[in-house]
């Protein structure tokens, strides 16, 4: 008698819980992550961002060599690098899917590329989601794989193959925490982390760049960061690289 009593005090308990609240906080796919994650910040997220770097490399878990560089970016896809000082004239420009290579202030180099980090870290919150899965999808991700997992410590849904490209975000926040693609067999990771709030939005300040055998190569550490900075399409012009600033 007792313990049906039991079993009917925990059916009742069931009854009061809204059918399918749990399950409706997980994506159906990376094609409803991108949505929610749209979604979330659209109103809010900056646009434009300009900021300096100091990029430390490692080799064998030493420090190689430590430079600066500064950086601004437009969405949607337009980033644009220079090395070392203003006047270097070496640097680049992604724009309009290209990467262009700047050497002495001249395109040494122009190809294809969209830039996955700048997609899925900046972009996704400005662009209609539509187009954020194209371009991921002729990247190699795989959508309709996701999962929830435990990354760098934070819950997170990851999407994609976990032998292939795939990337995590963050299940509260709707952040980047990290991406892994593969080239040559070969899969490197970057990692986005120490997360700060600048005017009212949230920034990654720190961006570390692993090896396929897990082992550090880079770290990028922002500062002087300027969300919602004005900035003027022609500096991503690179035939204005030189004379480029902001």
């Amino acid at each position: 008698m007792k313990t049906n009593k039991i079993y009917m005090v925990f059916a009742m308990i069931i009854m009061l819980i809204p059918a399918g609240k749990a399950e409706a906080n997980i994506p159906l796919s990376g094609r409803d992550l991108i949505a929610r994650m749209y979604t979330k910040y659209n109103e809010s997220f900056f646009s434009s961002l300009s900021f300096s770097q100091q990029v430390i490399r490692y080799e064998d878990h030493k420090v190689m060599s430590t430079e600066i560089m500064h950086e601004a970016y437009l969405s949607p896809g337009r980033l644009i690098l220079k090395f070392r000082d203003w006047e270097s004239g070496e640097g680049l420009i992604f724009r309009n899917d290209s990467l262009y290579t700047i050497n002495k202030g001249r395109v040494i180099k122009e190809e294809y590329r969209i830039h996955d980090l700048l997609l899925l870290c900046f972009d996704v919150y400005n662009m209609s989601p539509g187009i954020t899965i194209g371009k991921l999808k002729t990247q190699n991700y795989n959508l309709d794989l996701i999962a929830e997992e435990d990354c760098m410590d934070e819950n997170a849904w990851r999407v994609g193959d976990v032998n292939g490209n795939c990337f995590w975000i963050n299940s509260e926040s709707l952040l980047l925490i990290k991406v892994q693609i593969k080239n040559s067999g070969r899969a490197r990771t970057v990692r986005f982390a120490d997360y700060q709030i600048i005017n009212n939005v949230p920034i990654a300040t720190r961006i570390e760049f692993y090896d396929a055998d897990g082992d550090l190569e880079m770290v990028e550490k922002y500062y002087d960061i300027k969300p919602f900075n004005k900035l003027e399409d022609v500096i991503f012009d690179p035939g204005n690289f030189v004379l480029s600033k902001w």
